[in-house]
């Protein structure tokens, strides 16, 4: 959406029965997932917001001091500034799920490197402790004939496994 909703772009019709929403520009490209969606809703609540401040407050073309200030300040009911209130954060609440969201992949992402490494190191630290044994000239032959069945990783482990466990 390009630009804000205002109240310049509310028409009323018909004597107040019908509220239009005219004028408003979209831009060409849209996308189809859901974080887009999320934050085209986001900024829509808030510029609902901004028009119902702007409908509650008498004097909407001096209004002075920060959007959450005039909220404050308008005598209407605690259960509408509410609403209004968490409209007109819709976005810093999008934007707080998205990074939680990113930093839950790079968790994952670093937790999933870790034990990848943890996984090599324990495999190196069983061939060390085999090499120089003929048991281990043999595992190496299994290994290379397994990793052509492309099953090389898991059952190479396993026998490496099943041979260290026997004295």
């Amino acid at each position: 959406m390009e630009g804000d909703i205002s109240l310049k772009n509310v028409y009323i019709s018909d004597l107040g029965i019908k509220v239009y929403i005219k004028k408003v520009k979209f831009g060409e490209l849209r996308d189809e997932n859901l974080q887009f969606h999320l934050q085209v809703e986001a900024k829509m609540l808030n510029n609902f917001a901004r028009i119902l401040i702007e409908m509650l407050s008498n004097d909407n073309q001096n209004i002075l001091g920060t959007i959450d200030d005039v909220l404050a300040n308008l005598q209407i009911s605690p259960e509408l500034k509410a609403i209004i209130y968490e409209c007109l954060h819709a976005i810093d609440k999008v934007q707080e799920m998205e990074q939680e969201q990113y930093d839950n992949e790079v968790t994952s992402f670093i937790l999933q490197e870790k034990i990848i490494r943890q996984r090599e190191e324990a495999e190196s630290d069983k061939i060390k402790m085999l090499e120089g044994r003929d048991e281990y000239k043999e595992l190496m032959e299994f290994k290379k004939a397994v990793e052509k069945t492309g099953q090389a990783e898991e059952l190479a482990m396993r026998a490496i496994s099943r041979k260290s466990s026997k004295p």
